[in-house]
């Protein structure tokens, strides 16, 4: 809350000064209750500017700590005083009287490694919560994180960008609206010269990105940041002397990177999540997992490797689930490869850039240790292991299944291209010939019809003059109703999605898809049906709404109480529906030949994340059937499942496959039960590196055989 100055000295003093940050105009205090205060000045010009973007940097931070109040810092109160052309403001932060900015902890105090792990995980929280919300800070330094009592929490919003977005507070009944506009310094840099002109000392708690940087990089922007600050606390040096400071006057993110190579290589028990962060592919998530995991997997020594090799099932990083992340974990068999193994690896490329691009001005790895052929085994499964997420699994090294040139221009799409601003899809089914050529399992012929009629779309069934697309029975029934459910809406705005589906019939059923009559609308507590009638009851096309805590919409083909087809849309989880094509009974339950599709609401679009074509029985899948998982942050990769479900779970034998870039590779042979792969299996893991396993709740229980390449890899 604002005070006015009298209330705030009533209240707050006497305090005592105990900073004054260097080239700025701020102070910092402690109050006599030991709350921290920040005075700043602004001239009447600035003040005049900011001020309001300053009143909401103070309600976005504290909205941000009623939600994630370990994570960022309460500002209590604050108060203005104008005084000889200058306006003091003055920003009460929480009791915090011991506490420190994470530059000054990490300088001052000994960190155990098991403490630092902590504060990076924190750290890592953090950016997190600022994306899940759409918040770009701008201006995450050790100095606007606060360590206190073993928390690491941001503070200092006064940089910061929201991305459309909405806050509720839950002090407040309603929904409020908040929106805040960017302001940055005109200076991207700030740089400070020493008496050595030939050299420049940059001070990265100072970078300020200037105004002209464009949206697509903020998310890079607060990332870099947060990889930055991580290698800045493992090594302590929260400076950097570079020799070129114009390489600088562009966002680039190039030498961070190199930065954190050199941490990976210093410090072995972060080499996987530097890699993450390095690539920053996975992002945040996958990296904060990856050290959850890492942490979590061994009561082991933590100053040791203990990379794991590989994923629980690469469909689990897609699919966002309430647990945690889960990972293959190789039972006491760790490969330990010490410090020297990995910078003997490291050591061509980090002295190439050392030399030719004189960036970064560090020590040059002197290790000269040699290491015999099966280290170097052990070395480069270690540096596919990092990689989990180009993780592969196959029977053998020489069945990989490759499709050829010629074979990619057969494929044709059976999901057309969704757009939104940030996503791009491209969902590719395979024609009848390459999925004969991957398919291994014996398919009774109604399963096999059905799926093939589904993948190779050249019958009778699919020609125009046999088919009615949804976007038609859309336009002559949809009922304004319908929009009062916010998932509908989405759907019904994008018309991209209904391009998808289309009823097919044959000559036998063309009487119910050619018969109209006046549209009859029928609406009570239970229902709502629009479409048209016979005797007053639903007969031939037409749209119904079940009013039910599930609701479901139902496209359908009515004849006699009975629904013949149907196109039938249901609220799968609070934010994600699915889409199911089939017929139901007389009791609407889902029977027969089936194909589901799974949308998740993101960013106010639906996009799709699951395919799947088979059989259905009393609502619950079974048998053959082949199931698509479609990663809408890489729209060049998907997996593709064949095998056999029970209870709409994977279950039994199946086999998966991974698609990326037009290629299709067999990546897990074996048994599955409720999910997760169990039983004996062979796996495929970059292509060298095969295994053979008994799994146990999707976790390695015993090897049989290990090899990379054709060699035997020790296991210790």
């Amino acid at each position: 809350m604002k005070l006015n100055y009298d209330q705030f000295v009533k209240k707050y003093f006497p305090a005592q000064q105990i900073t004054n940050l260097k080239e700025s105009s701020t102070l910092i205090f402690v109050s006599k209750q030991g709350q921290i205060i920040k005075e700043q000045n602004f001239t009447e010009n600035e003040w005049l500017l900011w001020r309001e973007h300053f009143r909401q940097e103070i309600e976005l931070q504290n909205i941000l700590n009623e939600y994630e109040p370990n994570y960022f810092l309460k500002i209590l109160d604050w108060a203005e005083e104008f005084q000889e052309q200058l306006h003091k403001v003055l920003i009460i932060y929480e009791n915090q009287k011991d506490s420190q900015n994470l530059e000054l902890y990490i300088k001052n105090n000994t960190i155990s490694q098991e403490k630092l792990i902590n504060i990076i995980i924190q750290i890592l929280g953090i950016g997190m919560a600022l994306q899940r919300r759409k918040i770009f800070h701008l201006n995450i330094t050790p100095k606007n994180l606060i360590y206190v009592n073993g928390f690491i929490k941001l503070t200092d919003f006064g940089s910061s960008r929201v991305i459309h977005k909405q806050y509720y507070s839950q002090k407040y009944s309603e929904e409020r609206n908040y929106y805040y506009h960017f302001y940055q310094s005109t200076s991207m840099l700030k740089i400070k010269m020493k008496e050595n002109l030939e050299e420049q000392d940059l001070l990265f708690q100072e970078i300020v990105q200037n105004e002209l940087l464009q949206n697509q990089i903020f998310q890079q922007n607060d990332e870099w940041s947060l990889s930055l600050i991580i290698c800045q606390i493992i090594t302590k040096q929260f400076d950097i002397k570079i020799k070129h400071y114009e390489d600088f006057f562009c966002f680039n993110s190039f030498r961070i990177k190199e930065m954190m190579k050199q941490v990976r290589n210093s410090f072995p028990h972060f080499y996987i999540f530097c890699n993450k962060l390095i690539e920053q592919r996975l992002g945040l998530k996958v990296a904060y997992n990856t050290l959850i995991e890492i942490t979590s997997s061994s009561k082991a020594s933590i100053s040791k490797i203990k990379p794991l090799i590989m994923r629980l099932d690469p469909l689990n990083n897609y699919l966002e689930r309430e647990q945690a992340t889960k990972m293959i974990e190789v039972a006491k068999n760790y490969y330990y490869v010490s410090k020297a193994e990995i910078q003997i690896q490291e050591e061509g490329q980090i002295y190439y850039q050392l030399n030719s691009n004189n960036l970064l001005t560090t020590a040059p790895n002197n290790s000269k240790k040699s290491i015999d052929d099966e280290k170097q085994h052990k070395l480069q499964i270690l540096h596919q292991g990092y990689n989990l997420i180009n993780t592969f699994f196959v029977r053998e090294p020489l069945s990989v299944n490759k499709l050829n040139n010629s074979q990619l221009k057969q494929l044709h799409l059976n999901e057309k291209k969704q757009q939104s601003p940030k996503f791009q899809h491209q969902h590719t089914i395979r024609d009848l010939q390459s999925f004969k050529e991957i398919s291994g399992s014996e398919v009774n012929s109604m399963q096999q019809s059905f799926i093939n009629q589904n993948i190779y779309r050249d019958s009778i069934l699919y020609k125009k003059s046999n088919q009615l697309k949804l976007a038609t029975i859309i336009q002559l029934f949809w009922d304004q109703d319908f929009m009062q459910n916010y998932l509908l809406k989405q759907f019904y705005i994008q018309s991209s999605i209904h391009g998808e589906y289309e009823f097919k019939f044959n000559n036998s059923q063309s009487h119910l898809f050619n018969y109209k009559s006046k549209i009859l609308r029928i609406q009570d507590k239970k229902q709502i049906y629009q479409g048209y009638e016979k005797d007053n009851i639903p007969y031939g096309i037409g749209i119904k709404l079940i009013r039910e805590k599930n609701w479901k919409l139902i496209f359908g083909v009515f004849e006699n109480d009975q629904i013949l087809q149907s196109i039938m849309i249901e609220q799968n989880k609070q934010r994600s529906i699915q889409i199911y094509q089939g017929k139901l009974n007389e009791n609407q339950m889902k029977e027969g030949q089936c194909i589901f599709d799974w949308f998740r609401l993101v960013n106010n679009n639906l996009l799709k994340y699951q395919k799947h074509i088979g059989l259905i029985k009393q609502n619950k899948i079974y048998g053959y059937g082949v199931r698509i998982y479609y990663e809408y942050f890489h729209s060049q990769i998907n997996f593709i499942y064949k095998g056999n479900f029970e209870n709409s779970q994977k279950q039994g034998k199946g086999q998966l496959f991974k698609e990326q870039d037009g290629n299709l590779d067999l990546i897990f042979d074996g048994e599955f039960k409720q999910d997760q792969y169990s039983g004996v299996g062979l796996a495929y893991f970059q292509k060298d590196l095969t295994i053979q396993a008994t799994f146990l709740e999707g976790k390695i229980n015993q090897f049989s055989e290990l090899k990379y390449k054709e060699h035997s890899v020790t296991i210790f």
